[in-house]
Protein backbone atom coordinates (compact mmCIF):
# COMPACT_ATOMS: atom_id res chain seq x y z
CA UNK A 1 0.00 0.00 0.00
CA UNK A 2 1.31 3.43 -0.97
CA UNK A 3 0.38 6.99 -0.10
CA UNK A 4 -1.49 8.23 2.93
CA UNK A 5 -2.28 5.73 5.70
CA UNK A 6 -6.05 5.38 5.36
CA UNK A 7 -8.87 5.83 2.89
CA UNK A 8 -6.74 7.49 0.20
CA UNK A 9 -4.01 4.83 0.13
CA UNK A 10 -3.31 3.11 -3.19
CA UNK A 11 -2.51 -0.46 -4.23
CA UNK A 12 -0.04 -0.32 -7.15
CA UNK A 13 -1.56 -3.18 -9.13
CA UNK A 14 0.77 -2.53 -12.07
CA UNK A 15 3.71 -3.54 -9.83
CA UNK A 16 1.98 -6.57 -8.32
CA UNK A 17 2.94 -10.09 -9.43
CA UNK A 18 1.63 -13.56 -8.55
CA UNK A 19 3.54 -16.72 -9.50
CA UNK A 20 5.95 -14.61 -11.51
CA UNK A 21 3.17 -13.08 -13.62
CA UNK A 22 2.04 -9.47 -13.66
CA UNK A 23 -1.33 -9.04 -11.98
CA UNK A 24 -3.14 -8.29 -15.24
CA UNK A 25 -1.82 -11.46 -16.89
CA UNK A 26 -2.54 -13.59 -13.81
CA UNK A 27 -6.11 -12.29 -13.67
CA UNK A 28 -6.65 -13.10 -17.35
CA UNK A 29 -5.46 -16.65 -16.67
CA UNK A 30 -7.89 -17.32 -13.84
CA UNK A 31 -10.99 -15.57 -15.20
CA UNK A 32 -12.46 -18.71 -16.78
CA UNK A 33 -11.36 -21.33 -14.26
CA UNK A 34 -12.09 -19.35 -11.09
CA UNK A 35 -14.85 -17.02 -12.20
CA UNK A 36 -12.68 -13.99 -11.49
CA UNK A 37 -14.56 -10.74 -12.12
CA UNK A 38 -11.55 -8.61 -13.01
CA UNK A 39 -11.55 -4.95 -11.97
CA UNK A 40 -14.64 -5.39 -9.79
CA UNK A 41 -12.86 -7.85 -7.50
CA UNK A 42 -9.65 -5.82 -7.48
CA UNK A 43 -11.63 -2.78 -6.34
CA UNK A 44 -13.26 -4.92 -3.64
CA UNK A 45 -9.84 -6.10 -2.43
CA UNK A 46 -8.59 -2.50 -2.32
CA UNK A 47 -11.66 -1.36 -0.35
CA UNK A 48 -11.25 -4.22 2.15
CA UNK A 49 -7.58 -3.42 2.69
CA UNK A 50 -8.36 0.26 3.29
CA UNK A 51 -11.06 -0.56 5.83
CA UNK A 52 -9.21 -3.44 7.52
CA UNK A 53 -7.83 -1.27 10.33
CA UNK A 54 -11.29 0.03 11.20
CA UNK A 55 -12.63 -3.54 11.09
CA UNK A 56 -10.01 -4.76 13.57
CA UNK A 57 -10.81 -1.84 15.89
CA UNK A 58 -14.51 -2.65 15.63
CA UNK A 59 -13.89 -6.26 16.68
CA UNK A 60 -11.00 -5.86 19.16
CA UNK A 61 -11.07 -2.14 20.07
CA UNK A 62 -7.43 -1.65 19.03
CA UNK A 63 -4.79 -2.56 16.44
CA UNK A 64 -1.80 -2.79 18.79
CA UNK A 65 -0.82 -6.40 17.99
CA UNK A 66 -0.16 -5.72 14.30
CA UNK A 67 1.59 -2.46 15.18
CA UNK A 68 3.80 -4.25 17.72
CA UNK A 69 4.78 -6.90 15.17
CA UNK A 70 5.62 -4.22 12.60
CA UNK A 71 7.74 -2.28 15.10
CA UNK A 72 9.55 -5.47 16.15
CA UNK A 73 10.43 -6.26 12.54
CA UNK A 74 11.56 -2.69 11.84
CA UNK A 75 13.81 -2.79 14.91
CA UNK A 76 15.28 -6.09 13.72
CA UNK A 77 16.06 -4.62 10.29
CA UNK A 78 17.74 -1.60 11.89
CA UNK A 79 19.74 -3.58 14.46
CA UNK A 80 20.93 -6.10 11.87
CA UNK A 81 21.61 -3.45 9.22
CA UNK A 82 19.76 -5.53 6.64
CA UNK A 83 19.30 -2.81 3.99
CA UNK A 84 15.93 -4.35 3.21
CA UNK A 85 13.14 -2.59 1.33
CA UNK A 86 9.98 -1.96 3.33
CA UNK A 87 6.91 0.16 2.73
CA UNK A 88 7.04 2.63 5.61
CA UNK A 89 6.01 6.23 6.15
CA UNK A 90 8.82 8.69 5.59
CA UNK A 91 9.50 12.25 4.51
CA UNK A 92 9.82 12.40 0.74
CA UNK A 93 11.73 14.96 -1.30
CA UNK A 94 10.60 15.21 -4.90
CA UNK A 95 9.13 11.76 -5.52
CA UNK A 96 5.98 12.12 -7.66
CA UNK A 97 6.45 15.90 -7.54
CA UNK A 98 5.78 16.07 -3.77
CA UNK A 99 8.15 17.66 -1.25
CA UNK A 100 8.40 17.53 2.55
CA UNK A 101 5.34 15.34 3.10
CA UNK A 102 5.32 12.01 4.93
CA UNK A 103 3.90 9.25 2.72
CA UNK A 104 4.12 5.46 2.66
CA UNK A 105 6.57 4.40 -0.04
CA UNK A 106 9.24 1.71 -0.43
CA UNK A 107 12.31 2.77 1.56
CA UNK A 108 15.67 1.09 2.07
CA UNK A 109 16.04 0.46 5.83
CA UNK A 110 19.48 0.01 7.40
CA UNK A 111 21.22 0.75 10.72
CA UNK A 112 20.56 4.47 10.28
CA UNK A 113 16.83 3.97 9.77
CA UNK A 114 15.59 5.23 6.41
CA UNK A 115 18.54 5.22 4.04
CA UNK A 116 16.91 5.88 0.68
CA UNK A 117 13.47 6.43 -0.80
CA UNK A 118 12.55 4.42 -3.88
CA UNK A 119 10.18 5.71 -6.55
CA UNK A 120 8.17 2.84 -8.06
CA UNK A 121 7.06 3.37 -11.68
CA UNK A 122 3.31 3.89 -11.26
CA UNK A 123 0.83 4.22 -14.09
CA UNK A 124 -1.45 7.25 -14.46
CA UNK A 125 -4.30 5.73 -12.44
CA UNK A 126 -2.03 4.83 -9.51
CA UNK A 127 -0.07 8.06 -9.38
CA UNK A 128 -1.38 10.07 -6.45
CA UNK A 129 -1.77 13.81 -6.95
CA UNK A 130 -2.14 16.01 -3.89
CA UNK A 131 -3.93 19.35 -4.02
CA UNK A 132 -3.50 21.70 -1.07
CA UNK A 133 -6.20 24.11 0.07
CA UNK A 134 -4.85 26.67 2.56
CA UNK A 135 -5.68 30.24 3.59
CA UNK A 136 -3.41 33.10 2.51
CA UNK A 137 -2.48 33.77 6.12
CA UNK A 138 -2.50 32.04 9.51
CA UNK A 139 -2.22 33.88 12.79
CA UNK A 140 -1.86 32.72 16.39
CA UNK A 141 -3.57 31.85 18.64
CA UNK A 142 -4.18 28.47 17.07
CA UNK A 143 -5.77 25.81 19.22
CA UNK A 144 -5.46 22.04 19.13
CA UNK A 145 -7.84 20.66 16.53
CA UNK A 146 -8.34 23.95 14.66
CA UNK A 147 -8.89 23.22 10.98
CA UNK A 148 -6.62 25.34 8.80
CA UNK A 149 -6.88 23.66 5.42
CA UNK A 150 -7.43 20.48 3.47
CA UNK A 151 -5.55 17.95 1.35
CA UNK A 152 -7.37 16.34 -1.56
CA UNK A 153 -5.91 13.15 -3.07
CA UNK A 154 -6.47 12.18 -6.71
CA UNK A 155 -5.52 9.24 -8.89
CA UNK A 156 -5.94 10.37 -12.46
CA UNK A 157 -9.01 12.64 -12.38
CA UNK A 158 -10.71 10.68 -9.58
CA UNK A 159 -10.83 12.08 -6.05
CA UNK A 160 -9.97 9.21 -3.69
CA UNK A 161 -9.98 11.04 -0.38
CA UNK A 162 -9.74 14.25 1.59
CA UNK A 163 -7.84 14.95 4.80
CA UNK A 164 -8.27 18.03 6.99
CA UNK A 165 -5.14 19.89 8.05
CA UNK A 166 -5.47 20.67 11.76
CA UNK A 167 -3.22 21.96 14.50
CA UNK A 168 -1.70 19.13 16.46
CA UNK A 169 -1.15 21.21 19.60
CA UNK A 170 -1.84 24.72 20.85
CA UNK A 171 0.17 27.65 19.52
CA UNK A 172 -0.26 30.87 21.52
CA UNK A 173 1.24 34.33 21.16
CA UNK A 174 2.80 34.25 24.63
CA UNK A 175 4.66 31.09 23.58
CA UNK A 176 5.75 32.80 20.37
CA UNK A 177 7.21 35.76 22.26
CA UNK A 178 9.30 33.42 24.42
CA UNK A 179 10.46 31.25 21.54
CA UNK A 180 12.34 32.96 18.67
CA UNK A 181 12.39 29.73 16.65
CA UNK A 182 8.61 29.41 16.91
CA UNK A 183 8.24 33.09 16.06
CA UNK A 184 10.21 32.58 12.84
CA UNK A 185 8.04 29.62 11.88
CA UNK A 186 4.80 31.55 12.44
CA UNK A 187 6.23 34.47 10.49
CA UNK A 188 6.92 31.96 7.72
CA UNK A 189 3.26 30.92 7.89
CA UNK A 190 2.17 34.51 7.40
CA UNK A 191 4.07 34.87 4.14
CA UNK A 192 3.89 31.44 2.54
CA UNK A 193 1.21 29.10 1.28
CA UNK A 194 0.83 26.02 -0.91
CA UNK A 195 3.43 23.27 -0.89
CA UNK A 196 5.98 25.37 1.00
CA UNK A 197 3.53 25.95 3.82
CA UNK A 198 2.56 22.28 3.79
CA UNK A 199 6.15 21.21 4.37
CA UNK A 200 6.37 23.33 7.50
CA UNK A 201 2.96 22.25 8.72
CA UNK A 202 3.71 18.56 8.40
CA UNK A 203 7.26 18.51 9.67
CA UNK A 204 7.23 21.27 12.26
CA UNK A 205 3.76 22.45 13.31
CA UNK A 206 2.47 19.15 14.67
CA UNK A 207 5.15 18.78 17.39
CA UNK A 208 4.54 22.28 18.80
CA UNK A 209 3.89 22.35 22.55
Amino acid sequence: MLGEHGDSSVIPWSLTAISGMKMEIYCDNIKKTHGFQGDTELQQIEAEVRSSGAKVIELKNATYYAIAMSVRYLCECILRNTSCVLTVSGLIQGQFGIHDVALSLPFVIDSQGIKQALEPPLNEEENVRVEVSLPDRLEAPLETGDRVGQLTYYTGDTCIGQVDLVCGRSVRRDAVAANPWLSRILDFFSRKKGDTFLSVFYSQTLPFS
